[in-house]
């Protein structure tokens, strides 16, 4: 074998201080057994920052040089093994600063290739090779691999690859295809290789046994008394994510702090900067799409648990695409993703939460998202002083108790609320946000939009706005006229909400069935399924409202007991003279099973249809279909509990007899 591995070739940047390598076996099997039995002539190796993939592709190179006499590709010895690094920075874990690689071996595809030709001692012209144009310098190297079998290995080619720069893999794999001698390539980079999943082996931390192994050889290298079992296991295993650089830089840092406590204590203060910045700058300064994979990761530093899609779509108040594409950009190298419950939560590792901690403060728009956060994390509702007087200025201009309010102070209250001076601590509160969505909705002409927003804002951010406040949103959307649903969504966040009392709730029983009433109404000239769908949810919110209301001794019963007749002889009236009038018993049948109802309502509507349905002429299969759907009707209307008055159950029963007597009769 010639003697490739040339002192500068053998030395890789990224520093392997310990004298003795320990472990990594599986990898090294893997990258073996690929030598050997693949057809595939290239592989990647890769792994998070600081994960060992230099010292293990080192480590390779070295053993091929010192027994490659005995291995081959394809029953050709190896002739060359060649080891170059593109890594532009070095970490020297004994001062835990960073340093500048001199002389690097390559930072573009033509000094690759001339390295490659020079260290294979393909020609001893060094001054035509340094003089050759990249199409000359491609050729000779296609000439170099027919004759000649070649390893390569080529560490940190995504330093490169991150800066746009192309090092000219895919021509090296086509010559190393074509080749008429058999070579290979190795390349380490820290991203996965998305062209080639299959064809790459991964580096993990340190794993059970190699990760003790190398905290002991760490121990005798650095001349410092092994950490106990519990530190090693737990404290300085979850600091370290047990990548072998980071335990490294932790137990030589033991030298001059006295202690492992101490070690780890500066480590998470300025001594630990320069290794955070060697294991993530590079990838954080090569995020794109500005600020937003930067700011997602912020969020998840803010956080002091695991965070779901949800959560941080509040507080990013990003659309869920751009949320998608953000943990797209961040979750191969910085994102912890359990995926193991019914939706999956993101989280940040120890030692990735301290680097994005030191940048967040940097970051445009970072200040908003912290005061976003804090709020969000809050579990009962403090407001800070600021926002509780801005409040209460504005309930002095517009207060609760009245229905409507001045222009010219609901105009005042605006110009409070919109001014742009105040900080993000302030207009990123949600109780700031649900006043500003009142003032909103108060106006002579309301701001829907901005109340939409606002009040969602404020919900999502787990306060539920004062129940007035909800009320007033809930006129402003009626008053509109649009019919659009969101008076529906009102009525449906407070019934769900947990501040709201029961009446309240009952007050919104009452307007949601008037709402959908009024949209069921519209509905109706042209589309009546969907119409009649509204008007029949509208009849049970009714009935269950004249209940409520009836039982609180409430004057408004007597109003709900007629909004339910009458929207029950509409919905009668629609249904009895239909083509399918069974379609009535049905709907009725359902009312019999909603609970918390009177029926005394729709007594004289049901009984009314009964008298249609034993007068019409109906032919002889529609009268059987419509005597079967009422049998059985008498038993789900005949719950006492649901009926005020039994002379009034005792009516609907004899109507019922009446009408299958009536029916029965026309059987041909």
């Amino acid at each position: 074998m010639k003697d490739a591995l040339a002192s500068k070739a053998l030395s890789p940047p990224s520093p392997a201080v310990l004298k003795r390598f320990v472990g990594r076996t599986e990898v090294l099997d893997q990258l073996f057994h690929w030598l050997s039995s693949s057809d595939e002539p290239r592989t990647y190796l890769y792994g998070k920052g600081g994960s060992g993939k230099t010292t293990i592709a080192y480590e390779f190179a070295k053993l091929l040089k010192d027994h490659g006499q005995h291995l081959s590709i394809s029953g050709h010895p190896i002739e060359v093994v060649i080891f170059l690094s593109a890594k532009e920075k070095e970490l020297i874990t004994t001062t835990g600063g960073v340093a500048d690689v001199v002389n690097i071996d390559f930072s573009s595809e033509l000094e690759l290739l001339r390295k490659i030709l020079q260290y294979g001692n393909w020609t001893s012209d060094t001054e035509s090779l340094a003089t050759a144009q990249l199409a000359d310098l491609r050729a000779q190297l296609v000439q170099f691999l027919d004759l000649t079998s070649v390893v390569l290995i080529l560490d940190d080619v995504d330093t490169l690859t991150t800066k746009g720069i192309d090092p000219g893999s895919d021509f090296l794999y086509r010559c190393l295809c074509r080749s008429k001698a058999p070579s290979r390539v190795v390349y380490t980079l820290r991203n996965s290789p998305t062209q080639s999943l299959t064809n790459s082996i991964e580096v993990p931390g340190l794993q059970d046994g190699e990760y003790e192994l190398f905290v002991s050889e760490c121990a005798v290298q650095f001349s410092v008394q092994e950490p106990s079992r519990a530190f090693r296991d737990n404290i300085l295993a979850t600091v370290s994510e047990r990548r072998p650089l980071v335990v490294e830089s932790i137990v030589a840092l033991v030298r001059t702090a006295g202690s492992y406590d101490r070690a780890v204590e500066l480590f998470h203060q300025h001594a630990g900067d320069s290794i955070r910045e060697y294991v993530f700058l590079r990838e954080w300064e090569a995020l794109t799409g500005g600020n937003l994979s930067k700011l997602f990761l912020a969020a998840l530093a803010d956080f002091d648990v695991p965070a779901n899609f949800a959560d941080l779509q509040t507080v990013l108040q990003f659309e869920p695409s751009r949320v998608k594409d953000a943990i797209g950009m961040v979750r191969e190298m910085f994102l912890q993703v359990d995926e193991a419950g019914q939706e999956a939560l993101f989280s940040l590792a120890p030692l990735t939460k301290l680097f994005v901690s030191s940048r967040k403060r940097h970051l445009e728009g970072y200040s908003v998202l912290r005061e976003r956060i804090r709020a969000y994390k809050r579990t009962v509702e403090v407001s800070n002083p600021r926002v509780a007087a801005i409040a209460a200025q504005v309930e002095r201009l517009l207060p609760k108790r009245f229905p409507s309010h001045p222009p010219d102070r609901a105009n005042e209250a605006y110009r409070i609320v919109t001014d742009k001076n105040l900080p993000p601590l302030v207009t990123e509160n949600p109780v700031f946000k649900s006043t500003y969505a009142y003032v909103c909705v108060c106006l002579a002409r309301p701001h829907l939009i901005e109340a939409r927003e606002a009040f969602e804002y404020a919900l999502k951010m787990r306060h539920e706005p004062d129940f007035r406040y909800m009320n007033r949103w809930f006129d402003a959307e009626r008053n509109s006229g649009a019919h659009d649903g969101w008076t529906l969504k009102i009525a449906d966040l407070v019934l769900n909400g947990r501040r709201y009392d029961e009446q309240d709730k009952v007050t919104m029983i009452c307007l949601k069935a008037t709402s959908l009433y009024a949209r069921g109404k519209e509905r109706l000239p042209t589309d009546t399924i969907d119409g009649l769908k509204d008007l029949n949810d509208a009849l049970a919110l009714h009935l269950r409202a004249f209940k409520l209301l009836h039982t609180a001794a409430d004057y408004r019963a007597e109003r709900y007991e007629l909004f339910a007749r009458n929207t029950a002889f509409q919905v009668c009236q629609i249904l009895e003279r239909s083509d399918t009038p069974w379609e009535l018993v049905d709907r009725v049948k359902l009312l019999g099973d909603e609970r918390e109802v009177y029926l005394d309502p729709v007594e004289e509507p049901i009984t009314n249809s009964l008298l249609i349905f034993a007068r019409t002429p109906y032919r002889p299969e529609i009268a059987n279909r419509l005597r079967n759907r009422l049998r059985g009707l008498s038993e789900a209307l005949g719950d006492p509990d649901k009926w005020l008055s039994s002379s009034a159950l005792n009516r609907v029963k004899d109507g019922l007899a009446a009408a299958e007597k009536s029916l029965a009769a026309r059987r041909p």
